[in-house]
């Protein structure tokens, strides 16, 4: 068992109402290769089995070749210790973050009360941007990537809360990428000056 809850998109819940409706059961699902290659990008493998929910119950499943197998349901309260990727709901963000609303035209400048989790390649990407600036990191984002973002409803302005070596960072969503400002300290961004090879925090 992949010791994670995954958060499903819009787009994968709205399959599984679906299924459900035209056979009353919860058994199998087939993904398309763009969703088949999210789980791949966090590390889940096909056989692999993790957790998720549908309609306040939690989903015991496992991934199939062809996408994904719901082998049981239980009860949401067993699910709680259990981290959430790639995205999970926050009850609010206080934070204030420089330029994060400056205004482009055609573009959304919310404030997402979500906190992203990001996969092991981008994590590293990210890693090395913040390593080797003092202030915001500018990280560019592969077509997937975006694309991926883009499941989740994060638009291009958007700012929200990114789980970084767990401690929490403020992104935000640009044409081109993120950009990633220092670890929150009570509710403000902290931007400090660090040497090329000091440690971050």
């Amino acid at each position: 068992m992949v010791p994670v809850k995954w958060e499903f998109s819009k787009t994968i819940q709205a399959k599984i109402d679906r299924s459900f409706q035209a056979t009353k059961s919860l058994g199998t699902l087939g993904l398309s290769k763009f969703e088949q290659r999210k789980f791949d990008h966090y590390g889940i493998k096909v056989n692999n089995r993790f957790k998720s929910h549908y309609n306040g119950h939690v989903l015991n499943v496992e991934r199939t070749t062809m996408g994904l197998r719901i082998l049981n349901i239980a009860d949401m309260s067993r699910i709680a210790a259990t981290e959430t990727i790639p995205v999970r709901e926050l009850e609010g963000i206080a934070f204030m973050m420089k330029n994060a609303r400056e205004s482009h035209a055609g573009h959304d400048h919310a404030v997402r009360h979500i906190e992203w989790t990001f996969s092991n390649t981008t994590h590293e990407k990210v890693m090395d941007r913040l390593n080797s600036t003092s202030g915001p990191a500018f990280v560019g984002l592969s077509e997937f990537e975006h694309t991926l973002l883009d499941e989740y409803g994060i638009r291009i302005g958007n700012a929200f809360q990114a789980d970084i070596m767990d401690l929490p960072y403020m992104a935000m969503r640009t044409s081109g990428g993120l950009v990633v400002h220092r670890k929150l300290q009570g509710g403000v961004v902290a931007e400090r000056t660090v040497s090329n090879n000091a440690d971050r925090f």
